[in-house]
């Protein structure tokens, strides 16, 4: 009789520490997701970078934790990649953008240096 309580004390145990590294997880990639939000707009190239590198790491440790996720906690990990994903386009467009804008400035200057040198 010992014996079975102690199994099932051990089982239960095992369940709990699962548990608590998957509320772990979804929290870690929570706060990732929301530090994101709130910096996108000042971060670097630098700071792309590695959030890109921890985007990649959780979405790797995924699978790990997965098997312990309910429906819900799935979908909350798919909110939060769109939240992500949504960062990652506006910041890309926001680098295309510059970029143009940088580009046929310096188009425009090439052009006005070319008629005024040639006149």
């Amino acid at each position: 009789m010992r014996t079975i309580r102690i199994t099932y004390l051990l089982i239960a145990l095992c369940l709990v520490a699962c548990t608590s590294e998957k509320e772990k997880y979804l929290d870690r990639y929570q706060r990732f997701t929301m530090d994101v939000v709130k910096n996108a707009q000042t971060y670097t190239e630098q700071d792309w970078e590695i959030a890109l590198s921890t985007y990649k790491q959780l979405k790797d440790e995924y699978i790990q934790y997965s098997r312990d996720m309910t429906i819900e906690d799935r979908r909350y990990i798919d909110e939060l990649n769109e939240t992500i994903n949504k960062e990652l386009v506006r910041n890309a467009a926001v680098d295309t953008f510059e970029g143009l804008k940088s580009l046929f400035g310096d188009l425009s200057d090439m052009v006005e240096e070319f008629l005024f040198t040639n006149e």
